[in-house]
């Protein structure tokens, strides 16, 4: 799982640029990857990501998680490993190995090259972001797909005749993650946020903002010191929002857009001094002043100046 999960948003990024066109003839789905029910696990779930934040949207109606990703959430902190007895050791590895002493060379290695102190530090989730939606239970006419062509995931069921649409992308040019939340009938979003994770947090709930603020697991006796800041900002149209303790509540809104900005300490391979909170409201602060139509075109565009260079059709 520790080697999995390393660089996430990354492995979201070359999903969805790398993704051949596969051209079909009948069914108007080219380059979309569609299912007819919800995620029930992480693999089953739909990636979003742009190199530096990424999420894993499972849309489910009544419970929606985004599991939300930073490229420099890891594990542990800066520290130097390598085993000092590896240099002189090399040259008689390469030896057994040549004359074919394959356990006499495995063995020498594992004493005289391998780390001493610990072997690495894992990639780990920053949290999820979680949507109560009651009475959605009953949803009809399913539906959710992943547009390799736009870099968009969607979300599509009813509700008592009420058309529900989800859709999350990770933006380019803006650095946040978008989701936007409509309803067919004025009036008829009613839903609740929070956020959780599997890190040491502290979540509180800010008028229209969820504030997340952690720090890093421990690995191999090395305390986490990544610290990290997500933020949740939640602009309903029409509707009341409401905020308690650790969550928020929108009520009778005809749609909602959520901004994620997610930001940590890190600077450089050496350095945790950076200020996660100051570099997450910058960017929600730059991404809050554009609307939902906006953000996804300046997104899209940006995405596909790259994606549609190439195409191979396999006939």
């Amino acid at each position: 799982m520790k080697r999995f999960m390393k660089h996430f948003s990354k492995y979201i990024l070359i999903l969805t640029l790398t993704a051949i066109s596969c051209k079909s003839v009948d069914n108007g789905n080219d380059l979309k990857l569609w299912y007819k029910s919800p995620a029930q696990k992480w693999v089953e779930a739909l990636p979003v990501g742009n190199g530096r934040l990424g999420a894993m949207v499972f849309g489910n109606p009544e419970q929606e998680r985004l599991q939300l990703n930073e490229e420099t959430v890891w594990a542990g902190g800066p520290n130097n490993n390598p085993n000092p007895d590896a240099l002189a050791a090399l040259p008689e590895v390469r030896k057994l190995i040549f004359e074919q002493k394959y356990r006499e060379a495995q063995d020498m290695a594992t004493e005289k090259i391998m780390a001493k102190t610990n072997h690495g530090m894992s990639y780990q989730p920053v949290g999820d972001l979680n949507l109560a939606f009651a009475g959605h239970e009953k949803a009809e006419n399913y539906y959710r797909e992943l547009n390799l062509a736009s870099a968009v995931a969607t979300t599509r069921y009813t509700v008592d005749g009420v058309e529900y649409v989800r859709e999350v992308f990770s933006s380019f040019t803006d650095q946040v993650i978008v989701m936007r939340i409509s309803a067919s009938k004025k009036g008829k979003l009613n839903f609740t946020a929070n956020f959780t994770s599997p890190q040491k947090i502290t979540v509180e709930a800010n008028d229209n903002s969820l504030i997340m603020k952690g720090v890093s697991g421990n690995q191999e006796n090395l305390e986490g010191k990544v610290k990290f800041t997500a933020l949740a900002k939640i602009v309903p149209e029409k509707g009341a929002i409401t905020s308690k303790g650790n969550e928020i509540g929108v009520s009778d809104a005809d749609a909602v857009t959520i901004y994620i900005s997610i930001a940590t300490n890190f600077e450089n391979y050496k350095s945790l001094n950076g200020n996660p909170d100051q570099k997450a409201q910058s960017s929600l602060q730059t991404a809050v002043q554009k609307d939902y139509k906006t953000l996804k075109t300046n997104h899209t565009a940006f995405y596909k100046q790259y994606f549609d260079r190439v195409t191979l059709d396999l006939g």
